[in-house]
């Protein structure tokens, strides 16, 4: 059902230079072909996948292992196992790389997190210190406006006392 949409994908893509699509999407239709047992069509789009992944400025890890492991299947298919295995090697090497990535990412996803959650503590270590500091001066205030007014009473009582 896919290949209709692959298909139609590919004519666009590559007319607008868009080889970070052209690279998987060539390699899925190839194994669509392979799938449905249309090999005629799988060498050349497995070669326009690796020129795409090549032409792309940034292409990712996941590309080429999965272009990589679609080429594996297709020379294992044809009895080349020599290729099948040398295109396995590489498969693996892009997707431990990938793994890295990933893993790389997640620890960073990690650390940003963690971070966020200490600055969050920081924040209401701070409101209660503020919280804390805002009753002790209210406090203090209080004392001193009672000690005022005891003192001003006491004047008072002593001057009534000496008239």
């Amino acid at each position: 059902k896919a290949i209709p949409y692959y298909k139609k994908a590919l004519p666009y893509c590559r007319k607008y230079y868009m080889w970070d699509n052209v690279a998987p999407f060539c390699t899925n239709l190839a194994d669509c072909y392979m799938q449905t047992g249309n090999n005629e069509a799988v060498p050349a789009l497995l070669k326009e996948a690796d020129s795409a992944n090549r032409n792309n400025l940034l292409p990712g890890p996941n590309s080429f292992a999965a272009s990589f492991k679609i080429t594996s299947a297709w020379y294992r298919s044809q009895g080349n196992a020599a290729l099948a295995l040398q295109y396995a090697d590489s498969a693996n090497v892009y997707q431990q790389k990938q793994d890295d990535e990933y893993s790389i990412i997640s620890k960073m996803q990690a650390e940003a997190k963690m971070a966020y959650r200490n600055k969050e503590l920081e924040n209401i270590v701070l409101k209660q210190e503020e919280k804390k500091g805002r009753l002790i001066r209210y406090g203090l205030i209080g004392a001193l406006l009672m000690v005022a007014s005891i003192s001003i009473l006491l004047y008072k009582r002593q001057n009534l006392r000496h008239q």
